[in-house]
């Protein structure tokens, strides 16, 4: 299961994957693929069970227009190599608008230089 549709990934951003990689939204069987491992290169992500990701990922995934997290997989290993959120805001300010915010933006240690982080930029 997707947190949102992947037809919101611009396909150009597709395209600049280096071969052997996919971007794509975060999947509820991410837990597996080494989500929190990745997000550990990071900052501290602690203890969390299958259980309690799974709670918390349906809980952003009914969060309807909200909460935006992509991840880039290596193919061949099914490992989630990098990620990067984008969080919408609503506001009173400028008419009711919408701000984005752009968060947890990483790349496993294994895969940096290989330019992911201006993708996921350009995908949010």
């Amino acid at each position: 299961m997707s947190l949102f549709s992947e037809s919101l990934i611009s396909p150009d951003v597709k395209k600049k994957i280096a071969s052997g990689y996919i971007i794509r939204p975060l999947h509820s069987a991410d837990y597996e693929k080494g989500f929190l491992q990745t997000l550990s290169s990071l900052t501290t992500v602690g203890s969390i069970s299958k259980e309690h990701f799974i709670d918390r990922f349906n809980y952003l995934k009914g969060c309807k227009d909200t909460y935006y997290t992509i991840v880039v997989e290596d193919v061949k290993n099914a490992k989630v190599i990098g990620a990067g959120t984008i969080f919408v805001e609503r506001k009173f300010v400028h008419t009711c608008g919408l701000v984005g915010h752009i968060e947890d933006i990483v790349t496993a240690e294994s895969a940096r230089g290989l330019n992911l982080g201006r993708l996921y930029v350009l995908a949010c």
